[in-house]
């Protein structure tokens, strides 16, 4: 059966390139016509392709995080039919062209490391220039295809090289995560008209609200920026426009809860970025453990970029920068940059820098939202951040479906994780519009069709009915509805005991004030009596 190539399609004017987000399919898997096969990002959002023939999964030619142009090819596939499209035929048409009896045609193949096909009129020149076939492997190439300019430009190279005894340069291929992100900075230029501006926050109330929130007695050192970050999501929840993308020139995309990035720095001046869902629905101390650990994955090369960060935040007051202006990366709509302190004493300042989509925001509903976050480090108090707590306890428990909610907490132990697998399959069969009876409770979602923007309004989702935070990385982290519903179900029992724990202390500290009152209510009759009628009442009381 015929091998055939499957390629990037165009799924829009003007898209000259696209990011592998995730590939759904192993080698040596069947494929169905229509069958989603890998996700990609475009200057619109991350979308699944289908499979355009029916056959098996031969090989991958690209790896997640490549940025791959239009047409290129990503995959092989063994099919009963043969498929010729117009580029193959003029390959065909080239070989035919340049015929050598003594060196036969071979199929395209990859470029050793490079992910990169050579096409058979670059193996003609090769030939012509005496390149053999391992030497050929390792030319970098300028585009998705290693072409004959490629070729030459490699020949000169190499020329110089014999003559001086030392290249004039070293030329070598970005790593996968630098790669994604100048596509997305690239897109971005394309897409974003910028603005940005600056106010600075007095140092010494960073230095208050730091130990303000220190001393309710975290188990882990909170940070100046841990503090910062914090005020800076708060702030967002009465500027709904920081937590809102667009998507086009005139559609906007308003979200419910903000999902704030932020820049993370790996070795070999690597950035990558740590996410932190619906950050404003948590309390500090939930707040800090979670930003923790997203930073932990980061720096462990986890990239969590994706189309719901709103706001990104990058600090470089460990380098010692003061001042920057910060990129702004589509889709988020701002980047808010974090200088290192300026001055001394009580006169030192930090600079914040705010750099926005104007196509949305103007200049004083930016300038008013930093003077929202400087409010909230000022207002970093304990009374504040007990109102606050309770304020957004209320907030996620309207936004819950109580009935599920107390249904697995009224079940007895064994059968809650039943009711919460039913309840997961449920919602996944409402996102793909399929029959229940297709759920297994051990088959991973993805296999199913669930794509990264599913997986991200399912853990929304679960989090609304069960009235607990759930990371949007939830269905890469637990692939199926039985691990989803184990991570899910310890996390409600552990929220409804210390629910239950709260309510017992509320109770204790009621009958406590009540027994107060009755005695200072004695005292107030005491002192109303004389000295003598006083003494016959405590001694008969």
């Amino acid at each position: 059966m015929p091998i055939t190539d499957i390629k990037l399609p165009q799924m829009g004017e003007g898209l000259q390139e696209a990011l592998i987000v995730v590939l759904l399919k192993q080698p040596g898997d069947q494929i169905k016509r229509d069958e989603p096969i890998y996700e990609m990002e475009t200057d619109k959002a991350i979308m699944t392709v289908e499979s355009p023939y029916d056959g098996t999964l031969q090989e991958w030619l690209v790896e997640e995080d490549d940025v791959v142009p239009i047409g290129a090819a990503v995959a092989r596939i063994e099919t009963d039919d043969v498929v010729v499209d117009d580029e193959t035929e003029e390959e065909m048409q080239t070989e035919q062209a340049q015929p050598e009896p003594d060196a036969p045609v071979k199929a395209p193949r990859k470029a050793a490391k490079t992910g990169l096909r050579i096409p058979p009129r670059t193996r003609a020149h090769a030939r012509q220039l005496g390149i053999p076939e391992d030497e050929l492997l390792t030319i970098p190439a300028s585009s998705g295809k290693l072409m004959p300019q490629d070729l030459d430009h490699y020949v000169a190279l190499k020329s110089a090289t014999e003559e001086d005894g030392e290249a004039p340069f070293v030329e070598r291929h970005l790593s996968k995560q630098q790669r994604a992100l100048v596509y997305r900075l690239r897109r971005s230029a394309q897409l974003v008209i910028p603005a940005t501006i600056t106010r600075q926050l007095a140092w010494s109330t960073l230095e208050k609200a730091e130990k303000t929130l220190q001393n309710k007695g975290l188990k882990t050192p909170v940070t100046k920026f841990e503090t910062l970050a914090y005020c800076v999501t708060s702030a967002a929840r009465e500027f709904p426009a920081f937590r809102s993308q667009l998507l086009d020139d005139d559609t906007v995309r308003e979200h419910r809860h903000l999902n704030p990035g932020f820049a993370v720095q790996r070795p070999g001046d690597e950035l990558v970025t740590a996410v932190v869902p619906d950050a404003d629905c948590l309390s500090f101390s939930d707040f800090t453990q979670a930003l923790q650990e997203k930073v932990a994955m980061a720096i462990e090369g986890k990239d969590q970029a994706n189309d719901s960060v709103q706001l990104m935040m990058t600090f470089m007051g460990d380098a010692g920068i003061t001042q920057a202006v910060p990129t702004l990366v589509a889709p988020a709509i701002a980047t808010l940059f974090v200088g290192a302190p300026i001055g001394d004493g009580p006169s030192t300042v930090v600079n914040l820098t705010l750099t926005f989509d104007h196509r949305l925001i103007n200049g004083v509903g930016a300038a008013s939202y930093l003077g929202a976050i400087i409010r909230e480090v000022e207002g970093c108090c304990e009374e504040k951040l007990s109102k606050e707590r309770k304020d957004v306890s209320r907030s996620v428990a309207a936004g819950t479906d109580s009935d599920i909610h107390e249904k697995i907490l009224a079940a007895i132990p064994d059968k809650r994780v039943a009711l919460l697998e039913s309840h997961i399959s449920s919602c996944v069969v409402d996102m793909l519009d399929m029959a229940s009876a297709k759920i297994k409770k051990s088959v991973p979602l993805r296999t199913l069709g669930l794509n990264s923007l599913m997986s991200v309004e399912l853990s929304n989702r679960l989090g609304r009915d069960l009235g607990i935070p759930v990371p949007a990385t939830l269905v890469w982290n637990y692939s199926t509805v039985a691990a989803i519903a184990g991570y899910l179900i310890e996390k409600l029992e552990r929220r409804a005991a210390s629910d239950t724990d709260e309510t017992r202390n509320s109770e204790v500290n009621s009958v406590d004030s009540e027994k107060t009152q009755d005695i200072n209510r004695l005292l107030d009759e005491i002192e109303m009596l004389s000295e003598d009628e006083a003494t016959r009442k405590l001694r008969k009381e």
